[in-house]
């Protein structure tokens, strides 16, 4: 795995890493967490690299915006 298959997303107080599993068949996750702090927050599992990403940003979103209505 190469630095490129990792990719870092921000947004509001949370980021997220997505990055490729290692195992007998190429899979790919995220890994979202408040800035800041070692907690795993949320944590998802993908076939393909596009959908872990997808998934990263919604999750992101999701959170970001629950974090502003309260």
């Amino acid at each position: 795995m190469s630095n490129s298959d990792q990719i870092y997303l921000e947004r509001g107080n949370y980021v997220a890493e997505v990055r490729q599993g290692r195992g007998a068949k190429p899979f790919w996750y995220y890994i979202v967490k408040r800035k800041n702090a070692s907690g795993i927050i949320d944590l998802v599992q993908f076939s393909t690299h596009g959908e872990a990403i997808a998934a990263a940003q919604a999750a992101l979103a999701r959170l970001n915006h629950a974090a502003r209505a309260e």
